[in-house]
């Protein structure tokens, strides 16, 4: 990356620490980006933040392993109460139930696992465009707003909260909700595909 400044790797982190949850603080962010940085000086932005994170996943595997079973229990409950023929989000009210979560718990929990499920099947879903963009059409209008400035204006997390004069608490808790709708509209559909496929 060229013209490393101390401003654009404080983008960067702060915009990595939208995706992971709260355990991975911002000086642990910044030191994983700076082994990357100093091993390969010439590397472009937008493959260092991809490099950055394959990185704090493969040195914490055992953590993002037992996050993907989770992950994949909540999706399990989640289609099976959708044979039931209940309404998406009767069944997230549901979900949340289930893991036996009062709104404060679940405040707290949204707060922790901030945008995680989006890692859940990132890699499928760069095959599968077709199905982010349903996803994103199907979004409320506040979530279009802030999945568009995160991902698409590439703002943090606080500067979208500043944009949108919502505190950053909120922000985090929009944007983890909507990760988890994007688990179970986009992720569920790719990995039964999958299964499938078997």
């Amino acid at each position: 990356m060229k013209k490393n400044n101390f401003y654009t790797v404080k983008y960067i982190v702060e915009h990595i620490s939208a995706i992971l949850p709260e355990s991975f603080s911002y000086h642990y962010i910044l030191s994983e980006t700076y082994s990357i940085i100093n091993s390969q000086p010439d590397i472009p932005m937008n493959l260092l933040r991809v490099r950055i994170l394959d990185q704090i996943v493969k040195s914490n595997e055992t953590f993002f392993k037992k996050l993907k079973n989770d992950m994949k229990e909540i999706m399990d409950a989640y289609i099976l109460l959708l044979r039931e023929d209940r309404h998406p989000s009767e069944v997230m009210d549901i979900i949340w139930t289930e893991l036996g979560l009062n709104s404060k718990e679940k405040e707290d929990f949204l707060l922790y696992i901030k945008g995680t499920p989006f890692l859940y099947c990132e890699k499928a879903v760069k095959e599968r465009p077709d199905l982010v963009r349903l996803y994103v059409d199907r979004l409320f209008d506040k979530e279009k707003i802030i999945i568009g400035l995160y991902y698409f204006e590439g703002l943090t997390l606080k500067e979208i909260s500043q944009a949108l004069f919502i505190s950053h608490k909120n922000v985090v808790i929009n944007f983890s909700l909507i990760a988890f709708k994007f688990l179970f509209e986009v992720c569920i559909k790719i990995c039964i595909k999958e299964k499938n496929k078997v």
